[in-house]
Parts: structure tokens; sequence; C-alpha cells
């Protein structure tokens, strides 16, 4: 562990006495998956569509945990000795995607993490060669990364249309892979919304190319040994539905979806907890982020997984700054939100410290009102619908006299 030296600038890691940094934003994937936080629910259901569904898709918004929660099902996956294949796209994957699906197809297959009947007639080299021919030749320039460089095996100088895969003949040979399977594979196609950037003339509006490898799926590449996942972004929805406004001819059909939506606050306490430990806080919880900071993070990120991250990483750095105690408080987490451009609404926040304290309100509760500077009701029933639906504020009915009163507070978490 660093040392802090006379006059050499403090950094967050050696003032806070931490290994490395506890909220980098980055997938987690290999031995990093120990951070992953329970989506027990989503796994369930994903894993259940997975044993009848051909196509299921994932949707949810930037920063999520689409990625990850993808990189720990392939982890469940193989422990059933089910092959899980990720592709992942990129704006010029328009031009190439059978192509990339294939490439990606080879490449594992290469590594023997699946296995076939036969494999006679099949040149897997070969076939990467003109894979890495092919989309060099559609994209104008070589693709680096995933291709696969076979160096002084091919001269594209003497190519002819007979040495480069086109996606008939991508979509050709997978069809002969997937006829010819011994065990099961999962392909899953990340970030599919990303297609939709690979003409800037064209609308932004990646429902048709879905609509379509759908369809070409169900005409050529459908196998009772296949399945597909696409991971989608959170416009999806969106977009269905507004292509269902319109009308036409729109064959999409998706068998399944899994929705990753917001953490619940448990969720986040038990994130940033895994964390702090991981990198060698030796104190509680508490000590690093007190019940009180944890609303105001609530409030100011909704509980997206990337938006605490960044205010959490924001805070650590002007404490340090600052050289002020090693506590996230509300005045360095506030700061912190305003820096990310993420508000906290004042009354939201006056809503959460009053529950905290009372344990428990109506709408109708005179110094419930009172205490957050309200006179209407209605104006108070929407701010709580609000924070029901983005914080979780738990709802209880209860009889009083000839009514029904619904009683509000906030989740319990243990921090």
């Amino acid at each position: 562990m660093a040392n802090i030296q006379p006059g050499s600038p403090t950094t967050t890691l050696n003032y806070w006495k931490l290994k490395e940094h506890p909220f980098r934003d980055t997938i987690l994937r290999g031995e990093s998956l120990r951070l992953f936080v329970d989506r027990d629910d989503e796994i369930f259901d994903m894993e259940d569509y997975l044993t009848y569904s051909r196509v299921i898709g994932v949707h949810g918004s930037l920063g999520v945990g689409k990625s990850s929660f993808l990189q720990k099902l392939a982890v469940r996956a193989k422990s059933q000795k089910i092959t899980m294949i990720s592709v992942h796209l990129a704006a010029d994957s328009r031009e190439t995607f059978y192509r990339e699906i294939l490439r990606q197809v080879l490449l594992t297959y290469k590594k023997g993490e699946f296995q076939l009947k036969s494999d006679r007639g099949m040149n897997i080299d070969n076939d990467l060669v003109r894979l890495d021919a092919s989309v060099t030749n559609t994209l104008g320039s070589t693709v680096e990364g995933s291709v696969y460089v076979a160096k002084g095996k091919f001269d594209k100088s003497s190519s002819t249309k007979t040495d480069i895969h086109t996606e008939s003949t991508a979509i050709s040979k997978l069809v002969t892979i997937f006829s010819n399977l011994k065990s099961r594979i999962i392909v899953v196609l990340d970030d599919f919304e990303k297609l939709q950037y690979g003409h800037p003339h064209e609308s932004r509006n990646y429902i048709p190319l879905l609509s379509r490898f759908i369809s070409t799926m169900e005409e050529k590449l459908s196998h009772d040994l296949v399945s597909f996942i696409i991971s989608l972004d959170d416009q999806f929805t969106d977009l269905v539905q507004k292509a269902k406004q319109r009308g036409g001819a729109l064959s999409f059909a998706l068998d399944d979806l899994v929705v990753l939506k917001n953490l619940h606050p448990q969720q986040v306490v038990d994130m940033v907890s895994i964390r702090i430990k991981n990198v060698g806080w030796e104190k509680t919880m508490a000590d690093f982020l007190p019940l009180e900071s944890f609303w105001v993070i609530s409030l100011a990120s909704q509980n997206h997984p990337r938006r605490v991250l960044k205010i959490l990483a924001e805070a650590m750095k002007i404490i340090t700054k600052y050289k002020r105690p090693l506590q996230i408080d509300h005045p360095t987490l506030s700061e912190a939100c305003k820096n990310n451009s993420y508000n906290i609404d004042e009354l939201d926040l006056k809503i959460i410290v009053y529950l905290a304290k009372s344990g428990g309100a109506s709408e109708s509760d005179s110094n419930f009102l009172k205490a957050v500077g309200l006179r209407s009701r209605s104006s108070l029933a929407k701010r709580l619908s609000y924070l029901k639906e983005n914080i979780h504020l738990q709802t209880k009915k209860v009889r009083s006299a000839k009514t029904n009163k619904i009683i509000y507070s906030l989740p319990e978490i243990a921090i």
C-alpha cells in the first residue's frame, strides 16, 4: 500500500488507505464477478426462458448492468455444460452482422468450448481468414480486436469473390454448424442497439433491423440446441410501441423479455458494502456511509448502479481534496451530486427525512404536510407516488375511522 510522502500529492487511494478504488465502473467478469450484486429474480427468469424459448431479449438503461448480468449468466451456463458465445456489436457491425456471429462461433469452437458431431469438410482457420478479408473489404479498413488475423495465409491483392465470406455464406456456414451441434449453445448479441448508428442518415430505430434478424433466425438459424439472447437499450419498449402505432408490415417477435431495472435500496447497500470490503475497508458500512447519507444517494441516483458509483467516487475525491474525515456525510454527497449534475429535489429530501424520523405517514397527515411545506394533499400524493416507483417506498393500507389510509414508509435496509 502506498504511503503519503511529505510534499507529494495525496491521492484518493492512499488517503483512504485502500489497495484499489472500490467504485471503478467496469463490466464484471472473471474474478471481479465476486462483486456482482444479487439479481436472482432476473437470473431465474432468464434461465427459465432458456429452457423453452429461442430468442430472449434483455433490456435496461445504459449502465444498469446488462453486460455484467450476461457475464454472470455465462458462468452459470458453463456449470450446466452450456456454452455461451458473446458477440459484441458496434455501429459498423451493421454491414457484417452475420459474419461477426460466425467469427465468434468459430473462435469458440476453435477453443474447444463446444463440440460438433463431425467437422469433416470444415477448415476453421481458412474460414476465419476469409472473414478477416471480407470484413476488411466491406468496411474499407482493417478491423482490430475480435478479428482473427492469420498473417501470410491470405493475400488480399489476389483475392476473388470466392475467397471472402458474404452475409449469405456466413448464414450458410452457421446453418451447417448449428445442425451439427452435439451440445447446447447460447449466442448473446450484446449492444444490439448500436447497429442503428451504422448509417447517420437513416432513422435511429433498430426495430426493423431486429425484426429482419428474427425473421432470418426463424427461417434459417432456428435449432433446438441454439438460443439467442439479444441485449437492448431502454428505448426498446417505446420503439416497439411506436412501430405498432404506425402500423404496416412489421414482422417482429421476441419470445420473452427480461428487464433489468434499477436496484432496490438494499441491493445498493450490498453493492457498496461488497466493494469497500473487497478493497480493504476495515471499518463498518455505517462508518463509510451513514444511513441518512444513503438516502441522499438514493434520491439523486434513483438507485441506478452507474450513477451510484459516480456519486460515491466523486464524494471520496472531495473528502480527499479537502482532507475531511473518512466518512461520506450528507454535505459532501450533496456536493458530489451537484458536480455530477445529479439534482436532489429538496421536497423529496424533506419527505425522506420526515419518513425516517416518523417511521411512516399518510398523505393526509397534517404534520407531514406542514413538515414538507405543502398545503395540497394531491401534490404530496404525486411526490409519494414518484418516490414509491423510484426508491421503493413501502405502502400499507390502514383503517382509520370510516376511511382507509395509505401509510408510506421507507423500505427497511440494513447498513
